[in-house]
């Protein structure tokens, strides 16, 4: 689908994307025709800014909609936190992350600090619940220091 972004410039850009596309995909593609680094770009669609891990789609985001780039200012950006990552062996592992970040970065940063998790099952919970690689972590409600759970999920044998 074809986008139409007003960038910071002023300049209306055309961007083709696909719904299935993230934000920060878009974001990738404006900073090549404009020139703006991903981590400095705003994109906002119906005076909601975007996140990046979501896709266009679940913004309902449809062929030749209007979208605006801003310039995201130092100290105006996203509020970096912990979050406190309890492993199975009662160990803490504490990431900064920001809501933006993606559950799947999330197990990127946990496998950087601990290489065991690397190949291995696992899943991180929330309240009872495990959480999608796909989703950030404002899908949970996580904007601030939170607790998050590691489980190991155990292999599954056959039966015969």
């Amino acid at each position: 689908m074809v986008l139409f972004v007003k960038a910071v410039t002023g300049k209306t850009m055309t961007v083709e994307v696909t719904p299935q596309d993230t934000v920060a995909v878009l974001k990738a593609e404006m900073e090549q025709k404009a020139g703006l680094p991903v981590d400095q770009q705003r994109i906002i669609f119906g005076a909601m800014e975007l996140e990046n891990g979501r896709t266009l789609a679940s913004y309902n985001i449809r062929n030749n909609d209007l979208l605006q780039q801003q310039i995201r200012l130092r100290g105006g950006g996203r509020a970096m936190f912990f979050l406190n990552v309890v492993m199975p062996s009662a160990d803490v592992i504490q990431p900064v992350v920001n809501g933006d970040t993606a559950v799947s970065e999330v197990k990127k940063l946990l496998e950087e600090e601990n290489p065991s998790l690397k190949g291995r099952k696992y899943r991180l919970m929330v309240a009872q619940q495990a959480m999608s690689s796909s989703k950030t972590l404002r899908d949970y409600g996580i904007t601030s220091e939170a607790v998050v759970r590691l489980d190991l999920t155990k292999k599954r044998c056959c039966v015969m």
